[in-house]
């Protein structure tokens, strides 16, 4: 699976961000969640969430997490349209 959003842009996204560490990302979309993890480790949030509808996406997405040892600050969800925004 080819990564388009490399890290150079990720940084970019993170500065623009300006994340609090209240702040809750939400990645709709978000394929094998690398935004997500990138976030979570150079951008001090937590919690993220990603919503990806392909199951082999979410679930290559839930192994790259649970790599990265992220599984207790990020969770990958179904269905975006199945789910509410809220905490």
């Amino acid at each position: 699976m080819a990564n388009f959003f490399d890290d150079r842009r990720k940084s970019l996204f993170v500065k623009i961000a300006s994340f609090k560490t209240s702040d809750v990302l939400y990645d709709l979309g978000c394929g094998d969640a690398s935004l997500l993890i990138y976030s979570v480790r150079h951008g001090n949030i937590a919690p993220a969430v990603g919503f990806e509808n392909m199951p082999s996406r979410a679930g290559w997405a839930r192994l790259l997490i649970r790599r990265a040892g992220l599984e207790d600050k990020i969770t990958i969800e179904g269905d975006l349209f199945d789910r509410p925004l809220t905490r």
